[in-house]
């Protein structure tokens, strides 16, 4: 039942990508025939209100979803749907999901985030430093943090945008980062051909560009 549900499921998010919202549905009632409290009924519920803009329902469906299965999936279609409707509930949720799973680094990440579109250096840099604490192998938290350090003097900026791109060379978002702070170092034969890598996967990213031109 669990393996017939799940291509169910996977069925349904495809409908739901190309917007079939009536094949979804019926997808939907599929599921509640097979396994009629599975979380992927409420899953799929919520990710079909999300796509049609029925925001209070998204976040109805998703809530639900975190009450029956506390994950970081499930934590981040919550705050995703809630972020759409009210930014003070998805932070309030931010709490809620550090007390549920404390151990996750998403929270630590999504506020490490929040705090450098906002131009908050350090506060960015605290809680990113938390979620490498949780997870020192997540590649995003690497990047973005070695770019604050970058930004902010910090020598350690080296040392995690090295890591970052050990773990994912060919990652173009980690390549940026990791030339620009070698040509910064003064490396710069080595930062620019990670550079032109970076440009040739995305050659459309500004920043990239950006750099590419400055080094």
């Amino acid at each position: 039942l669990a393996k017939k549900t799940a291509t169910t499921k996977f069925v349904g998010n495809i409908e739901i990508h190309a917007k079939a919202f009536k094949e979804a549905g019926k997808v939907i009632e599929q599921i509640e025939q097979i396994q009629p409290k599975s979380p992927a009924i409420t899953d799929l519920r919520g990710r079909l209100a999300a796509a049609g803009g029925d925001k209070k329902a998204a976040v109805s469906q998703f809530r639900q979803l975190w009450n029956k299965v506390k994950t970081d999936e499930a934590g981040f279609k919550l705050y995703q749907s809630l972020t759409a409707n009210d930014a003070a509930a998805a932070q309030k949720f931010l709490d809620e999901w550090q007390t549920a799973l404390p151990k996750s680094d998403a929270p630590f990440f999504l506020r490490g985030m929040q705090e450098y579109q906002k131009g908050n250096a350090t506060q960015a840099i605290k809680h990113y430093e938390s979620a490498l604490t949780r997870n020192e192998n997540n590649v995003v938290t690497l990047n973005n943090l070695a770019l604050i350090y970058a930004e902010t003097g910090d020598p350690r900026a080296l040392s995690l945008s090295e890591k970052a791109y050990k773990l994912q060379p060919e990652n173009p978002a980690v390549l940026d980062t990791h030339g620009w702070i070698l040509v910064q170092r003064g490396e710069t034969k080595k930062g620019v051909d990670l550079l032109e890598r970076a440009h040739s996967a995305l050659p459309n990213s500004a920043e990239i560009k950006t750099h590419l031109d400055q080094a």
